[in-house]
């Protein structure tokens, strides 16, 4: 009897345990570096953020954003020769792969120049190539860094040696990385550790490249390399301090991670617990259209004359907490009222906010994904105005509910009534079995 109560009780606490909501065990690190972001390679999603939008001097990784303009304005085979000052105009002491003034390089040694090596005067060759000289080529960056939302940023030169006013964000440099990522190119450069420039109109050697992004190289420093890390950039100043820009990938998932005004001794280290943040705190679930669909009346001239069905444009894939999944979003929508008896099978038709605990994780466009038209007409009440736009959708969304709570009750129910029943039948087998027992040694006495 006691053996069955000890496993009655322990399978109660199992179930419970095992339906109680845990929280992530992971925690978000806590960073050295004054700036800081962790940011989904997709879709954009902020993973972890400090400051994120505090400009700083990016130093060296500038060159994400001059990588990205000659990507989208030159081709690899095309050539770019050198200028006086576009060898000259460089600080003293500062990185260079030694061009000299009139040399001729392929665009495609000039990227791996400017992304493994930091070259600065490749930096100022490709910008006279795209712009005709750094200062036109400065507000090319400045343009393109406002059309993806960079709004934090300028930028005054190409290679990003020290400034007061070139500035930029942690939040801005994760932007200006996850549209580099759209040009396959950029990371067929980032995969190579080293790279070879053969000789050039000037010069009869090789020259020879290494990545100097500790991460991505694993002749650099076998300790600190990743093999999850697809693309970065690092750079340093005296007056901005060290900064470095992250790509990681695994199991499809791509993180980005930015950390600006650190120090020699954190530089690696902040990176390294921000991408282990991302990948093991947190997961991807992907929302499809079906996961949420709501009905709004289509009207015309006040009279209803069918219903349209509104879903999400398209499948979303969201980073959630371990700990979570896709049930436990709170899907808010924005929607009209009603929607004209005009309107077709893929309109836009309002948004949806998916939330977590009050948080803002996305919004993306609703779609009619259905039109069904009504064979009786029915008149709107004359108060309401159909062109009215509603904050939230008058029919109510379709939402998941978990029965397990219900389930987990059933479940102890029925094993209390089990035990029980099995205690009293026990209970009354034992009196009879002594009262027998009793009266045989009466019988025999």
């Amino acid at each position: 009897m006691n053996k069955l109560y000890l496993t009655y009780i322990a399978l109660i606490l199992a179930l419970i345990l095992t339906s109680i909501p845990i929280k992530a065990s992971n925690t978000p690190p806590t960073l050295a570096s004054e700036g800081a972001i962790l940011m989904d390679g997709d879709t954009g999603q902020i993973l972890y953020q400090k400051n994120p939008h505090t400009a700083f001097a990016p130093a060296s990784i500038t060159k994400l954003m001059t990588a990205l303009l000659t990507l989208e304005n030159l081709a690899p085979n095309e050539e770019i020769i050198l200028s006086r000052n576009a060898v000259l105009s460089i600080e003293r002491g500062s990185s260079h792969i030694g061009l000299r003034e009139g040399e001729i390089i392929t665009v495609e040694n000039a990227l791996h120049g400017l992304l493994l090596n930091s070259a600065n005067e490749v930096a100022n060759g490709l910008a006279e190539t795209i712009s005709g000289s750094v200062e036109a080529f400065a507000v090319t960056m400045n343009d393109r860094a406002a059309q993806l939302g960079a709004t934090d940023t300028t930028f005054l030169n190409p290679h990003g040696l020290y400034e007061e006013e070139q500035v930029t964000s942690a939040y801005d440099m994760a932007l200006i990385t996850k549209e580099l990522l759209s040009h396959d190119y950029f990371l067929e450069v980032m995969s190579h550790p080293t790279w070879q420039i053969p000789p050039t109109n000037l010069v009869d050697e090789i020259r020879y490249l290494h990545q100097s992004h500790k991460l991505l190289n694993p002749y650099k420093d076998t300790s600190l390399f990743r093999e999850d890390t697809i693309a970065g950039k690092s750079g340093y100043t005296v007056l901005s301090g060290y900064t470095l820009v992250t790509v990681s990938r695994r199991d499809e998932r791509t993180l980005i991670a930015v950390s600006l005004r650190t120090d020699a001794n954190h530089l690696y280290s902040d990176t390294n617990a921000l991408l282990d943040y991302g990948f093991d705190a947190f997961h991807s679930e992907t929302l499809t259209p079906n996961d949420f669909i709501t009905e709004l009346p289509m009207v015309d001239q006040q009279v209803v004359t069918g219903k349209a069905i509104v879903t999400l444009a398209q499948a979303i894939t969201l980073q959630l907490p371990t700990s979570i999944d896709k049930k436990s979003l709170d899907l808010l929508p924005t929607l009209p009222s009603s929607v004209n008896n005009r309107a077709t099978i893929g309109d836009s038709t309002g948004s949806l906010s998916l939330n977590y605990e009050g948080q803002v994780l996305a919004t993306r466009p609703l779609i009619i994904s259905d039109l069904q038209l009504e064979t009786t007409i029915t008149a709107l009440a004359q108060s309401e105005d159909p062109t009215t736009t509603e904050a939230i959708a008058t029919t109510e969304p379709t939402k998941n509910f978990s029965f397990l709570w219900v389930v987990l009750l059933l479940i102890i129910l029925g094993l209390s009534l089990l035990l029980i029943y099995y205690y009293k039948a026990n209970k009354v087998s034992y009196k009879t079995y002594k009262e027998q027992q009793d009266a045989q040694r009466g019988h025999t006495h």
